[in-house]
């Protein structure tokens, strides 16, 4: 069986560890909101926008952190292991 999700899963395995965790950046002159995602100390990505919508992302982005996504693919090997015993089962 192929696994569906293992581009994924090496992206998640290759990324900055976490934790990661939003952080406000000075807003511009123009008003534009900036953010970072830090993992510790090193700022790994940073985006600029509408105020709201960009730290909405940025909270986003830092919860889908390596482990989180790691954590979520396991679970779905182990329901999908499950399941697959369960159809083989007499």
């Amino acid at each position: 069986m192929t696994d569906k999700y293992q581009a994924l899963r090496e992206a998640a395995q290759a990324a900055t560890p976490g934790p990661w965790t939003p952080n406000q950046l000075a807003t511009t002159p123009t008003e534009t909101f900036g953010v970072a995602i830090k993992a510790g100390r090193k700022i790994i990505v940073r985006a600029c926008g509408d105020r709201y919508q960009t730290w909405a992302n940025a909270k986003f982005i830092a919860a889908a952190n390596p482990t989180a996504i790691l954590a979520l693919l396991a679970e779905c090997d182990a329901l999908r292991d499950a399941h697959q015993n369960k159809d083989t089962q007499p």
